[in-house]
């Protein structure tokens, strides 16, 4: 009898830097032999439209703003529905998955939400907890813990690095003008084939190495900087504007140079002469 492989349920924490890193370690697991279904809370299913076909599967559950949420809400407001929602909804996949060919077998949970814990035990299901920042530290007033925490980022400040505090929504916003753009050009520049000339110019070997450091990457890294970060989209078609101008701009200055060359003056010389009653014509 062929033995049955395992099942991970992963449950991450539903935004873009808690889902992206999970999603790369289902990946890993089915390269070990594993199956995985991933969980996604509705919205952020509808807002993203993952690839079904893609190896690992997706199942969605509740956070309890199913159609997000115009009005605010607190932070503690959005964890406790999500508790109360996501235990219920977790819990019917797996129940869905107990009479198929591969019921779950296991449940790695992201550990900002601790309560999916008490839901894999609720099943009987080996669990694990996901830290996607294990270097975040909650210092509170403790002297001797800020002090660690000073010493730790002076590791990174030595080599240049520096800690900017930010919202979450603020990185995203520089991210996508940043991280997605760089990606963005590299990736441009890698489909047209770019090598090495005789002639290298400074800049262009600059442009060869954007070219090996981003298409060298996993592109479930580029594309995840672009599913999961709503600013992307707008660069993107910032881009496109901006590709789309600068062609207008060189077309524009070639059509003025050939209506010099077979009338033998400027166009904008003409429109002026023209407006103004004259002619450079008879």
């Amino acid at each position: 009898m062929e033995k049955k492989r395992g099942h991970v349920l992963a449950v991450p924490y539903p935004t873009q830097g808690h889902i992206t890193p999970i999603r790369q370690f289902c990946k890993r697991l089915i390269s070990k032999g594993l199956k995985t279904t991933l969980t996604l809370t509705t919205f952020v299913f509808n807002s993203i439209k993952p690839d079904p076909s893609g190896p690992v599967s997706i199942a969605t559950i509740s956070d309890g703003y199913d159609q997000g949420c115009e009005s605010p809400y607190t932070i503690h407001e959005y964890l406790q529905n999500f508790k109360t929602f996501g235990s219920r909804t977790i819990g019917d996949i797996i129940r869905k998955h107990q009479t198929s060919d591969s019921p779950i077998t296991c449940m790695v949970y992201d550990a900002f939400i601790p309560w999916a814990l008490d839901v894999a035990r609720e099943f009987g299901l080996a669990a694990a907890p996901f830290f996607t920042q294990s270097c975040a530290v909650r210092i509170g007033m403790d002297d001797r813990r800020t002090s660690r925490c000073d010493c730790f980022l002076d590791i990174f400040a030595r080599e240049g690095c520096s800690m900017v505090e930010m919202s979450c929504a603020e990185h995203d916003w520089h991210a996508a003008g940043s991280q997605f753009i760089t990606h963005t050009v590299g990736r441009v520049l890698e489909k047209l084939g770019l090598e090495s000339t005789p002639v290298d110019t400074k800049g262009y070997e600059t442009l060869l190495k954007l070219v090996e450091n981003t298409a060298g990457d996993s592109f479930d890294l580029y594309y995840g900087l672009f599913l999961y970060n709503p600013n992307a989209m707008e660069q993107l078609e910032r881009f496109g504007f901006a590709f789309e101008s600068l062609k207008k701009q060189l077309f524009g200055r070639l059509h003025g140079l050939l209506h010099k060359q077979l009338f033998g003056i400027d166009k904008e010389t003409q429109i002026t002469l023209e407006t103004t009653g004259l002619s450079t014509f008879r």
